[in-house]
């Protein structure tokens, strides 16, 4: 049977292991980027329909969240200044869980794919492991070259996030987090001229 005196310094152990744990701050990775694979010309396009996520991962240990996702990346264009359309509306075309390009009668297709989603660090440091890809596909001409694309493979943690006080739910924080990773691949994207429309 344990002790008071036994109790206490086990509650104390444990506090300052939660505390040392949640105060540790994840070492620098290498090797870690956002480029522009291709720049292309997305020339007076304005209309994007964000087609469903493609999950690419070899080993897949979570559910990628692929309508936060694409809400992320669907107020990361409205920045840029397109015009997304209704997710629900483009879900509307989907045919055995595909997308066919033109079908919501589209400008340009985003096309989203993940290779990568490591969320071990995300309950303890806050923080996501990603490579993701973002296309974007002329509809008239899908199997043609792509009109944009980049990729992000890095680690995103507390210093990208900010703080979690702001997003007071887990919900919350992930789509935040999706928003933060979205608007960093979607700023290599030229940017309008002129304001888009809203949702």
């Amino acid at each position: 049977m344990i002790s008071m005196r036994g109790a206490s310094s086990l509650i104390l152990f444990v506090c300052v292991s939660v505390l040392v744990s949640s105060c540790y701050r994840l070492k620098p990775l290498d090797g870690q980027s956002t480029e522009v694979i291709t720049s292309g010309n997305l020339g007076a396009r304005v209309e994007f329909a964000i087609a469903p996520v493609v999950d690419l991962r070899e080993v897949a240990e979570s559910k990628i969240p692929d309508r936060q996702l694409r809400d992320a990346f669907a107020h990361a264009l409205l920045k840029r200044r397109y015009s997304p359309l209704s997710l629900d509306y483009v879900d509307s075309k989907v045919v055995n869980a595909s997308y066919e390009p033109g079908a919501a009668q589209e400008e340009a297709v985003l096309q989203i794919t993940v290779m990568e989603w490591d969320s071990s660090l995300w309950q303890i440091h806050r923080a996501l492991h990603v490579t993701i890809e973002a296309v974007a596909i002329d509809p008239e001409d899908p199997d043609g070259a792509v009109l944009w694309k980049a990729r992000v493979a890095r680690r995103f943690d507390k210093d990208d996030f900010g703080d979690p006080a702001h997003q007071p739910t887990e919900p919350l924080r992930l789509q935040h987090a999706c928003d933060v990773i979205a608007v960093e691949l979607l700023s290599e994207m030229p940017a309008r001229t002129e304001a888009a429309g809203r949702l």
